[in-house]
């Protein structure tokens, strides 16, 4: 083999190991990104979501509601998909039945998925027997989530609930 053609070989080798190495390079940094949102997440939930819903569980209850604070780890699926981390607060009126699901009463969820920078605030105004509605609802990055936000949600949830009942 010519001394050019072996030049010219090992340019495009030598560019194509630095760009190889520079991707590499950059996936750890998105990995390591993804792991300290997640964190974060974590952190929020423990230090402001939960104890935020905890509040506003005291209060409703002096009004004759009762409520359910769940919170769900993430979870990988069957089929290679995976199930965010969540934490709901169900609303009822009157006391919580023995038995029931989520998506038949009014409620509002943060939302966090795996290595996301931001949380979700999902949230729905149906009850038994009188309908309602749901959104996907709004979201916020990691950094703008407050207590007075996720209280503000619930607030909404209720004012639309209460709205609708007589």
């Amino acid at each position: 083999m010519k001394d050019e053609v072996r030049g010219q070989l090992e340019s495009l080798f030598a560019r194509d190991k630095q760009k190889a190495e520079v991707a590499a390079q950059e996936k750890r940094e998105r990995v390591a990104q993804a792991e300290l949102n997640d964190a974060e997440f974590l952190r929020i939930r423990d230090a402001m979501i939960v104890p935020a819903m905890r509040e506003m569980a005291e209060f409703i209850s002096t009004q004759g509601w009762d409520s359910e604070i769940s919170i769900e780890e993430w979870q990988a699926g069957s089929h290679g998909q995976a199930s965010p981390a969540k934490v709901a607060m169900t609303l009822f009126r009157g006391s919580k039945p023995a038995y029931y699901q989520r998506h038949d009463y009014p409620h509002v969820w943060a939302v966090h998925s795996r290595g996301s920078a931001g949380v979700g605030f999902p949230t729905s105004t149906i009850m038994p027997g009188r309908g309602g509605s749901s959104s996907s609802g709004a979201g916020a990055l990691l950094s703008e989530v407050t207590a007075e936000m996720v209280q503000g949600y619930i607030v909404d949830v209720l004012s639309r609930v209460l709205k609708g009942l007589p």
